[in-house]
């Protein structure tokens, strides 16, 4: 038999890991810190970019097809996805020459984080106004974190 302390413990479990879980999925900071330009193509969306970035630089963005269609669904332009640090010492790494200093981009509160590129300063590609996708569709991309995370354990 439980008693109130077990679950009392099993709640704040409970609540931890969702709070874990949450945070995997969305960026918990009013600004990130960026480096170089936030130069994009005219007319390019979101999944333009995200595709660019696994077609021309090779990199494995972990963004799921569902995610991605409702990316395009929506008409999310790329003005709307960046690359960010969580801070600028971290951000100075993708610096080099001609990229400029480091600076703050506003990210507001619901950035959704859609991919991390794995380096040990963490970038991280993040969605700036994700209110515009559907609760179901977060809750799927939160389940699919969740359960990658498992499976990484």
């Amino acid at each position: 038999m439980l008693r109130t302390n077990d679950l009392q413990t099993t709640w704040n479990m409970m609540v931890s890991m969702k709070q874990r879980k949450e945070a995997s999925i969305f960026w918990q900071r009013p600004y990130g810190w960026r480096s170089g330009s936030r130069y994009i193509e005219s007319g390019a969306s979101a999944v333009d970019v995200i595709r660019y970035e696994q077609e021309e630089y090779g990199n494995e963005l972990d963004v799921p097809e569902f995610l991605m269609q409702e990316l395009s669904r929506l008409h999310i332009p790329a003005k709307d996805i960046v690359w960010v640090c969580r801070t600028r010492e971290h951000a100075r790494r993708y610096g080099g020459k001609g990229i400029g200093q480091p600076c703050q981009e506003d990210i507001g509160p619901y950035g959704l984080i859609l991919a991390t590129d794995n380096e040990p300063e963490t970038g991280y590609l993040i969605l700036i106004g994700a209110s515009r996708i559907g609760p179901a569709v977060i809750e799927r991309y939160e389940q699919y974190r969740w359960e990658q995370c498992q499976v990484a354990d």
